[in-house]
């Protein structure tokens, strides 16, 4: 649970709340404000569902009305019971919730994370309301700077690596820097292309590759991000000051266009972010994730995860698929589609593509973007 700071007596502003989750918690006057979310919903029968809250304080009430059209769809409607909540989280009945609405509900702490934002708040009273809404749909490029990025190597070239066979799981978005004389170095500036938060920052590096750096977003439950930024170039001074570049911690919580940090450009090969977006299965940890990163399936294109709405990043659920990788263009917002659609885009044996998702890849070809 994360508190907010406010003033005493002061007002948060309102916001529409349409559609919104409401929290109605009744605790001691204090000048804190306590974030109350869903924690959990567990997995039972749809007629006998459950939520368990965290405490905001020792024995304090809780209750949670949901409010909305949008939710009210989703089976979210009606009032939780007001009860006592303890020292560790405390299970609500909510009858008639349905299994999606369940997903949605778990999904609610990432949504924290995301967009989400304290709507008002009453001083003066044993009551502070919070209402929490879902992050904006739509994956922005990382780069803070659009017009810095000005080639980009396509998402699914097949084999990326002809040592391991790897198949390209990502967009390689490469910033200007053929401008840069010897010894150059300048940053371009990086956002986080969601909501969410940081879930691992670690150092990678392949057999005769430089050092990279790995940042990888949790969306929720289901949908993770991962950004390999690349400078591509193995004097030590390079991989120093990128890692100096880093201004997020494992654990941190995000929204769509904050300041994650820079890339290090220099003009050497082509320092790029290898952009990945993929659906976990929940039963797969992360470790076994990277573990397994080649075995990873790499969408064709087909049986596409929505955009929008249910089962969407924005709107997850459990799909029950394996984990896989998708074209991040699929799920990009359009100003960011717009961008990959102006640039030049290429295989990884050099070939100019048409697009930018080169399904059916073969030889390192551009697939479905050839010429």
């Amino acid at each position: 649970m994360k508190p907010h700071r406010v003033a005493r007596g002061g007002m948060l502003a309102a916001v529409w709340a349409a559609s919104y989750v409401l929290w109605t918690v009744a605790v001691p006057r204090t000048s804190w404000a306590i974030a109350i979310e869903a924690a959990d919903a567990s997995s039972g029968s749809a007629e006998s569902r459950q939520i368990a809250v965290p405490p905001p304080t020792p024995n304090s009430l809780a209750a949670v009305t949901w409010t909305g059209s949008r939710l009210a769809a989703v089976g979210l409607a009606g009032t939780i019971p007001t009860r006592a909540v303890g020292t560790s989280p405390s299970t609500f009945a909510a009858p008639g919730l349905s299994a999606a609405a369940s997903d949605w509900v778990r999904s609610t702490n990432a949504c924290r994370y995301a967009d989400s934002e304290a709507a008002t708040m009453t001083t003066g009273s044993r009551v502070r309301r919070h209402i929490w809404r879902p992050g904006r749909a739509g994956l922005r490029l990382p780069y803070e700077n659009l017009s810095d990025l000005v080639e980009a190597r396509c998402y699914g070239v097949d084999p990326w690596d002809e040592a391991t066979g790897e198949v390209h799981g990502g967009i390689d978005l490469i910033p200007r820097h053929t401008d840069l004389g010897p010894g150059e170095m300048r940053k371009a500036a990086l956002i986080a292309p969601a909501g969410g938060t940081i879930h691992d920052l670690r150092w990678g590096a392949k057999p005769g590759k430089a050092t990279a750096f790995i940042l990888t977003m949790k969306l929720n439950d289901y949908w993770f991000v991962t950004m390999v930024l690349e400078p591509q170039n193995f004097d030590p001074a390079v991989a120093d000051e990128q890692g100096r570049s880093i201004a997020v911690q494992a654990g941190q919580a995000v929204r769509r266009g904050d300041r994650i940090g820079d890339l290090v450009v220099t003009n050497v090969h082509y320092p790029h972010v290898h952009f990945m977006i993929y659906y976990k299965d929940p039963n797969q940890t992360y470790e076994d994730f990277l573990a397994n990163f080649l075995l990873i399936p790499r969408n064709q294109g087909d049986n596409l995860p929505p955009t929008a709405g249910p089962g969407s990043p924005w709107a997850p659920a459990n799909l029950g698929i394996p984990s896989t990788l998708f074209c991040p263009y699929v799920y990009l917002e359009p100003s960011s589609r717009s961008r990959l659609d102006q640039i030049l885009k290429q295989s990884h044996d050099g070939s100019v593509c048409t697009c930018i998702c080169a399904y059916g890849s073969k030889n390192a070809d551009c697939g479905v973007c050839s010429q």
